[in-house]
């Protein structure tokens, strides 16, 4: 949708951008989010050569003081060896990498113009766990898109399962106006959409209980973002007993998992 109403995307310059990023530092920032459409697409001239945005997250992370560094909305397409080696080789770039495959379908995926397929995915996915073993993946699925069988439902719940995701956004699609999808024959029926999204989430929920139940007794870093709440390097919303000022990155005996959230207790002794 958002192409169709905005336009082809448009990139900021690199320097606008580090300058921005130089500029939040100072002020205090311990954490930068880059944020685009499909923001690891992002490409700049710089000094007559192109830089990409593997380069950018490499130089960002060099400036003194950035402790953290997370990119928003990549698109599956753009994470490639050269972002891998990136999320590796830089300390600051958080070990977490948001990938929305929307389908475990090939036959939608290309419906959907995704520019990749099931086998690509968890291709990607493999290589970047051995290169960053501790990396955390979360994901979008949509249920219901036009023309959904029985057939492609289930291989989206066999690629959930295979992914693992440690934690998904699901929605059950709905036409939206100015999108080659709006003018496709919504065949699925209501009533079907919601009992493929009850079964998605099924599966969903479980991967994310798994994942944050593996964190219950462990120490973690917690960037506070005010009022006993912050996230893991690693992307998990933590709570604890606690009222430090935002900006401290505070250690947190993880003691409970909640459906979505790990709760803990400040360790001095760690």
């Amino acid at each position: 949708i958002v192409p169709s109403v905005r336009g082809r995307e448009l990139y900021r310059p690199y320097e606008t951008v580090m300058a921005e990023v130089r500029s939040k530092v100072a002020l205090g920032a311990k954490e930068i989010a880059f944020l685009g459409q499909t923001v690891n697409s992002w490409h700049a001239a710089v000094e007559g050569k192109e830089l990409r945005f593997p380069e950018l997250l490499r130089r960002a992370g060099a400036i003194e003081g950035l402790e953290r560094i997370r990119f928003e909305s990549p698109h599956p397409h753009f994470v490639d060896d050269a972002l891998i080696a990136t999320m590796a080789g830089t300390p600051s770039v958080c070990p977490q990498l948001h990938l929305p495959v929307q389908s475990g379908s090939d036959r939608l995926l290309k419906i959907m113009r995704r520019n990749y397929d099931c086998a690509g995915i968890l291709d990607k996915t493999a290589r970047l766990r051995r290169a960053v073993p501790l990396v955390e993946v979360s994901t979008d699925i949509i249920v219901g898109f036009p023309s959904e069988t029985d057939e492609d439902f289930e291989r989206t719940l066999d690629l959930v399962r295979a992914l693992k995701p440690s934690w998904s956004y699901t929605f059950k699609y709905s036409p939206r106006e100015g999108t080659e999808s709006a003018e496709m024959a919504d065949g699925v029926p209501s009533g079907v959409k919601e009992e493929r999204l009850q079964r998605l989430n099924a599966v969903c929920d479980s991967l994310t209980e798994t994942a944050l139940a593996a964190r219950v007794g462990q120490i973690v870093d917690v960037l506070d973002e005010g009022g006993g709440f912050g996230r893991t390097r690693d992307g998990f919303k933590v709570s604890w007993n606690g009222s430090e000022p935002a900006g401290r990155t505070v250690k947190v005996r993880i003691t409970e998992a909640s459906k979505r959230i790990l709760k803990g207790e400040t360790d001095e002794r760690a």
